[in-house]
């Protein structure tokens, strides 16, 4: 478990020996959480362990490839529990021109960070094969904060679970097999009765 703080930055490491010198593709995403109600059926691309999603990677060198999003720490809204992020990795034929699925640096409006796995690699999969899968969870803590207020300019949602009062059925004057804590049920105090008697 991760937790955001520990990904505000740019992480710098290798994707290890899998990519072959033609290059790769990294792609992040979000399973858990969708915190913008219209993008239903969509991921976002928000981090990921390595690197910010970058196209184009020549060998292991992550720093060189193509930024297509730029990077944004991971942001579990508070009360929502653990969010699981992964990483794909993608094996590259030859370089391909991602110019229509580049956004703008920097991107902190979440509409166009949405972004749809299945539609990417099914409009490249004639040049890209996956090639490497890896995940991490988090959860909230208070650098998450900053991000919704001074990077993304909203106000940050907090979830609380309210616990319904609990119901009882109306009184009955002559409770018949029912044990003596029935009555604790209907009492003013919480003082239980059983244990005293």
């Amino acid at each position: 478990m991760a937790f955001p703080r520990a990904r505000l930055w740019h992480p710098h490491s290798s994707p290890g020996p899998g990519l072959s010198s033609r290059g790769g593709t990294s792609v992040s995403r979000e399973h858990t959480g969708r915190n913008v109600p219209a993008a239903t059926s969509r991921e976002w691309q928000l981090t990921d362990a390595f690197s910010p999603t970058r196209t184009n990677i020549p060998g292991n060198r992550v720093a060189e490839g193509q930024e297509t999003c730029p990077y944004l720490p991971p942001f579990p809204a508070r009360g929502s529990g653990f969010h699981r992020f992964a990483f794909l990795l993608f094996k590259q034929d030859k370089s391909i021109d991602f110019s229509g699925d580049t956004r703008p640096s920097p991107c902190y409006q979440l509409a166009q960070r949405t972004f749809h796995t299945f539609d990417f690699y099914k409009k490249h999969q004639d040049t890209m094969t996956p090639a490497g899968l890896a995940f991490f969870q988090c959860r909230w803590d208070d650098s998450v904060t900053h991000i919704f207020h001074q990077l993304l300019d909203m106000r940050e949602p907090v979830f609380e679970f309210v616990r319904p009062p609990p119901y009882h059925p109306k009184q009955k004057r002559f409770p018949h097999r029912q044990p003596l804590r029935y009555l604790d049920r209907y009492r003013d105090s919480h003082e239980p009765t059983y244990g005293i008697y």
